[in-house]
């Protein structure tokens, strides 16, 4: 695990404490993997250890399993809009409270440009005429709407600080 963003405490760089689960809230982690997977499916897994409120204790093991490609069409066509932009802002309040607000907007506009380059690079290949619009796939088509509203609105960023 490369990073966590949320409300917790992070106790050691693979062990996070929660105070409590509340449904409205939500939490990041950032995954970063080291050596080339070969394998069809990667699986992911958390493990929460929690107490009742009678003071058992209890593990609830979540798994997840991800299918791998080397298809970059597949890999924008199953990415979730939400989810990145959730993942956009959390960086964003890490780049505020370390340096500027001013740079943690421009963070956001630096990778949403990396991620369109990177689609009409390896997804748009034969279309390669400059007057081509950019055509984004279904399910990203809000990402630019969702970024922009993170620059306008300053509430994310004191939501997670």
């Amino acid at each position: 695990m490369a990073a966590f963003y949320g409300n917790f405490f992070n106790r050691s760089s693979d062990l996070c404490a929660f105070p409590a689960f509340p449904r409205d809230q939500g939490y990041v982690v950032e995954v970063a993997i080291d050596e080339t997977i070969t394998k069809p499916v990667v699986c992911l897994q958390a493990a929460i250890l929690h107490s009742t409120c009678n003071g058992e204790r209890r593990i609830r093991v979540l798994t997840m399993a991800i299918p791998t490609t080397t298809n970059a069409a597949d890999v924008f066509a199953s990415a979730d809009q939400v989810a990145l932009t959730t993942y956009l802002s959390a960086r964003a309040v890490e780049k505020a409270l370390s340096s500027s607000l001013d740079s943690a907007r421009d963070a956001i506009i630096n990778k949403l440009v990396e991620i369109f380059t990177a689609y009409k690079t390896n997804v748009l290949a034969a279309n390669v005429g400059g007057s081509t619009p950019l055509q984004m796939a279904a399910n990203l088509k809000s990402l630019p709407i969702l970024c922009l509203g993170l620059l306008k609105n300053v509430l994310p960023f004191l939501y997670f600080g």
